[in-house]
């Protein structure tokens, strides 16, 4: 009997610890769903001639890294599309790849633990002719960040929100590179480009570039941003979302009834042992008195 719970235990033991980077995937992905849902409050809740006016100097600063010229009209990078107490400047979506991240201004260590970063000198992320933007994601973390994005391929697609609108972009290509080769993410002119880069986990002088280019077709210019996405995407991604924390749910359910068995076997164990040791105490007690 003994050997059968410590077994139990065992079992139990190894399957949290199995499960535990999975766990944390998910409960750091319920932050991630978090951020963004609060993202979408705050841009909800901002008055639309401000939201206009922060596009306006987004716009100033992909000119300026298109062309190098008008460098005093650039403004300051870090206050540039800076919404929130974090200053999320938006966020990207591969729903094939269970993704759902917050972008950070910057590519510091900080930043790239909770969430993507924006590569600087390179285009913001509001789309338009001769902008490439570059977002640069951990892989290998404790926590799943871009480690999904080596599965892409030629034909899916990603989405970038930036304020309340989103950009269908549509993978052309996906290469590794070494660390310091920059042309894939150069501007190309007349492009509307978005390149996803990643670490190459065990090799760290190389990097995989994931790039997508706009859905050119689906155009509008609209305030002279293209508006590439409608509303339906956007319930697409809360859906996605939704699914992401009902999952998380189950999981802590799951969880939680994995440590009350683990829990009543131990319980059991203590109880047992100690009816055992009263067992023989009397036994004994009642040879003696014979």
């Amino acid at each position: 009997m003994r050997r059968k719970v410590i077994g139990a235990v065992i079992i139990t033991i190894g399957l949290l610890i199995a499960l535990s980077p999975f766990i944390i995937t998910k409960l750091q992905s319920e932050n991630f769903s978090k951020t963004i849902s609060e993202y979408e409050q705050i841009i909800d809740n901002t008055d639309n001639d401000e939201l206009a006016e922060d596009l306006e100097e987004a716009k100033r600063y992909n000119e300026y890294i298109s062309t190098g010229l008008d460098s005093d009209d650039k403004g300051n990078y870090y206050d540039l599309l800076y919404y929130g107490a974090q200053g999320e400047m938006g966020y990207i979506s591969i729903p094939e790849q269970n993704i759902n991240l917050p972008i950070y201004h910057g590519t510091s260590d900080e930043v790239l633990t909770k969430g993507i970063g924006h590569m600087e000198e390179t285009s913001l992320p509001i789309g338009g002719e001769s902008t490439h933007c570059v977002l640069v994601g951990h892989t290998g973390l404790s926590y799943a960040m871009f480690d999904n994005i080596q599965d892409m391929k030629n034909g899916d697609k990603f989405y970038i929100t930036v304020q309340n609108t989103a950009r269908t972009y549509e993978v052309i290509s996906v290469k590794k590179v070494a660390a310091t080769d920059t042309e894939l993410i150069n501007i190309v002119q007349g492009k509307d480009l978005v390149s996803l880069v990643t670490c190459v986990q065990g090799l760290g002088n190389e990097r995989l570039v994931v790039t997508g280019q706009a859905l050119t077709e689906e155009l509008s210019t609209e305030a002279g941003i293209e508006n590439i996405t409608t509303d339906d995407n956007k319930s697409d991604f809360k859906e996605n979302i939704s699914t992401d924390q009902a999952s998380i749910h189950q999981l802590i359910l799951i969880i939680a009834i994995a440590l009350v068995f683990a829990a009543g076997i131990f319980i059991f164990t203590v109880r047992y042992k100690k009816s055992r040791k009263e067992k023989n105490a009397n036994e004994s007690e009642n040879s003696d008195k014979g």
